[in-house]
């Protein structure tokens, strides 16, 4: 027992340090030692990642620049090295920044290999997220101290006699170790005037360091260790524009010390890319095992530009496209066809690399939910106008600046681009743009981006469901559950390119939507938003019936049909109760509603010629486009489909009204000739003057038309007009658009448009129409003016039409 204690207390006053075991025995003054220790140098050695050098065999073919490319960059770089570049001579540290793939290692690994070969590289280090030797902060140091030992016997008696001064000095930190085993080695060597040593050290792929407070650490004691050293080491660093990183850069002492270079559009990758691509696929064509197959004019132009166009300025995708494309087993062009889904895909998945950069990204996302809602919203409206970032937190509930916060590590992916021109307010507001092009591709490819990946049609519908349960709410309660604005709600809602999916929550959703209570609540808003509520009508509710109206599904065709018919009632009060004195604006609700061959088939340019209405009144403005929205049948096999829409469900004596105030919008224009001063006469004369008159060239507000006519529709004869250009080449060149059966072109003519049209359009509408006093006075006492007298037919037909009018009422 005594002597198990005698033991314990030796081992007490024992220490244990490296490979010797050192025991002091202050009893009987003993002192053992045991000489197994390693040399310093060995230490130094076994804590290296001899991975990270820019010229390891472990990092087989490193990405590097195709020659002829990123020349401007390399060149900035290197000017800063020399010190030529006057604007940078304070500046000890580069950091160089770019979006994921943009080819910032490419550049490191070119300018190492490059400034190796000129005595100007001091040390490397390349991070790999991958690799576990080299993911990690702890052999950075120990690396660059390393290189300089293996090239500078004098700094290696140096890091040996520090190493066994402090046999722990790779447990210090990470300034301590910078101190100790680089800058005081370079300092004492530098101290002997022959000697002139390189300054440059590279990091590379800094946020490939796991530990994020590494990376931060790794900034700040770079930083200190350019403001401790009587020698001026010039620091490379090169990593994707992460948050954590951009924070410890935009620090208040790092102005003095630090430049930017940033590989966005001041240093467009497009023409190297495109070099790159043009060179690779010549070598396949020239080297490769089936080059005899290959077509003599492959790739073509429009593929180079495509492929160019999905790089986004980002060569990652390119190289992918050319280690794809050049494998040895399969034919190129095939290979080239199948990754633009020209035909089907290979077994093998293109892009693997580029997803798996995608993939890391994502994972430190910590509410993946929001941003997947989010990319959803930007996604669905690609190509259309872009929503500010404060109106997407609107619309999906969010706190204001939440979605900053949720993509907080998605720097490299996308960014939050600043415009204050577009809203004309003193509010900075924010756009998301994909900084790679490829990235949509990524998310709506579920075999690439898996759990990530979401369906564009119904993500479309959960939107078009929120706004419809949004709508529905407001409606019950007067108001807006919430701060969210009206245009919030409806401005993503875009469905020219997608469908929605409809399911029984959908249904329901719809069911309880109704059209009247929301534009009578729309129309009760004010300021700005009632502005706007014409966006809502356009790029919502037309779209929307249209999916209904095509839908397979029978029931969701009916309820589309029960809520037109309920939306075509509502209109009709509101035109009775507001504009049964407008009769100009009736004339309008018939071509909107009621023309018999459609609105889709009136020339595009009938309404910019015929009709310039504002009034003062906002609510009144937007009323009437509410009234005159239209919603067309899309059936082109048949020119008289849209006489089938629920339109037709306007009640007869109602109809007759309309026509009735319509008719009597054309004699007021008909009778007092706007823009003509020539003499009137009355229609009872004036078929006495049948003999063809000089036509009126080259005058002011007429302009060269083609008449088309079209005999038989619902046994009536229309007339619709179309310009044509004097030059012969264009003269007949869109009249094909506009050509329907049944129409012939007549000769030329010089009439001001309008006047042949309405005209046409009363002999149209006498026949329908009811009583009315005002239509009876016209047909009464109408005096008609001399240019009448250029259309003797028409004029006998509608004075047929008057007598027939009068006698029947």
């Amino acid at each position: 027992m005594g002597d198990s204690k005698s033991s314990m207390m030796q081992l007490s006053n024992s220490i244990i340090s490296g490979g010797t075991f050192i025991q002091h025995n202050y009893d009987q003054r003993q002192y053992h030692v045991h000489t197994n220790a390693k040399d310093p140098y060995e230490k130094l050695v076994e804590t290296v990642s001899s991975a990270a050098f820019h010229n390891s065999g472990e990092r087989y073919d490193p990405p590097k620049c195709h020659p002829n490319t990123r020349v401007a960059v390399i060149q900035k770089i290197i000017d800063w090295i020399d010190g030529s570049d006057v604007d940078l001579h304070n500046a000890l540290i580069m950091w160089l920044s770019g979006a994921a793939g943009a080819g910032k290692s490419a550049i490191a690994q070119s300018l190492a290999e490059r400034c190796f070969s000129e005595g100007k590289l001091l040390a490397s280090f390349f991070f790999g997220r991958l690799d576990p030797t080299r993911n990690h902060s702890r052999s950075l140091v120990t690396t660059i101290a390393y290189q300089l030992c293996s090239r500078f016997p004098v700094i290696r008696q140096i890091v040996v006699a520090t190493i066994e001064k402090d046999p722990l000095i790779f447990s210090r930190s990470l300034l301590a170790q910078f101190t100790a085993l680089v800058l005081n080695p370079l300092v004492q060597m530098a101290s002997t005037p022959q000697n002139i040593l390189p300054r440059l050290i590279i990091i590379d792929g800094l946020d490939e360091c796991l530990d994020i407070k590494a990376q931060q650490d790794i900034i700040d004691a770079i930083y200190k260790v350019t403001q401790v050293s009587d020698y001026p080491i010039l620091f490379l660093v090169c990593s994707r524009p992460e948050n954590q990183i951009s924070s410890a850069f935009n620090t208040r002492k790092m102005k003095d010390v630090l430049t930017r270079l940033f590989l966005d559009d001041n240093y467009v990758a497009r023409e190297d890319i495109e070099r790159y691509l043009r060179d690779h696929f010549t070598e396949i064509k020239s080297s490769h095992t089936f080059r005899r197959l290959i077509p003599a004019t492959w790739p073509t132009s429009e593929t180079i530009d495509t492929l160019v166009r999905k790089s986004s300025g980002q060569f990652i995708y390119a190289t992918t496209v050319v280690r794809y494309v050049q494998s040895a087993r399969h034919m190129p062009h095939h290979r080239l066809d199948a990754l633009l889904h020209l035909r089907p895909s290979f077994k093998d998945l293109p892009f693997a690399e580029l997803d798996s950069v995608y993939k890391h990204i994502f994972s430190t996302v910590k509410d993946m939910d929001t941003v997947l809602e989010v990319l959803a919203l930007v996604v669905v409206h690609v190509g259309q106008s872009a929503f500010p970032v404060n109106e997407m937190e609107k619309f999906l509930d969010l706190e204001s600046g939440y979605i900053h916060v949720a993509f907080f590590d998605l720097g490299s992916l996308v960014e939050f681009r600043e415009e204050t021109g577009l809203y004309h307010n003193e509010i900075p507001r924010y756009l998301i743009r994909f900084l790679h092009a490829s990235f949509v591709d990524f998310l709506l490819d579920p075999k690439r981006s898996g759990e990530l990946s979401f369906d564009l049609p119904i993500k479309h519908t959960q939107q078009v469901v929120r706004v419809l349960k949004r709508l529905t709410d407001a409606t019950r309660n007067g108001q807006w559950s919430n701060n969210t604005s009206i245009m919030s709600c409806f401005t993503f809602l875009h469905f020219d390119q997608y469908d929605i999916v409809f399911s029984t929550e959908n249904k329901d959703s719809i069911g309880t939507y109704s059209l009247p209570s929301t534009f009578n609540f729309l129309l009760s808003q004010q300021g700005p938003d009632l502005a706007q509520i014409g966006v809502y009508i356009t790029e919502f509710l037309r779209p929307l019936f249209r999916l209904m109206q095509i839908s397979d599904d029978e029931e969701i065709r009916e309820l589309h049909r029960l809520k037109m018919q309920d939306f075509s009632r509502f209109i009709l009060d509101q035109l009775e109760t507001h504009f049964s004195d407008d009769f100009e604006f009736n004339f309008q609700f018939f071509l909107a509603h009621m023309h018999p061959i459609g609105y889709a088939k009136l020339p595009s340019d009938f309404w910019s010629i015929t009709f310039q209405r504002q009034t003062s009144d906002l609510r009144m403005n937007v009323l009437e486009g509410v009234i005159l929205t239209r919603f067309p049948v899309y059936d082109a096999s048949d020119y008289l489909a849209p006489r089938k829409s629920s339109w037709t469900t306007i009640p007869g004596p109602v109809r007759k009204q309309i026509y009735a105030r319509a008719a009597l919008y054309c004699f007021e224009y008909l009778c007092s000739c706007q823009g003509d001063n020539s003499t009137s006469v009355s229609h009872s004369n004036a078929f006495r003057h049948r003999k063809n008159r000089r036509r009126r060239q080259n005058q002011k507000g007429s302009s060269p038309w083609i008449i088309l006519t079209l005999p038989s529709v619902s046994n009536k004869r229309l007339i619709r007009s179309q310009y044509v250009s004097n030059h012969p080449t264009y003269k007949y060149s869109n009249l094909k658009y506009y050509y329907l059966h049944g129409f012939h072109a007549h000769k030329e003519k010089t009439w001001s448009a309008r006047y042949p049209q309405l005209l046409a359009y009363l002999n149209y509408f006498l026949p329908h129409s009811s009583r009315h006093e005002m239509l009876i006075q016209a047909c009464r006492q109408s005096v008609f003016p001399r240019r009448s007298l250029d259309f003797p037919s028409d004029m006998r037909r509608l004075r047929r039409k008057m007598a027939d009018y009068l006698r029947r009422v």
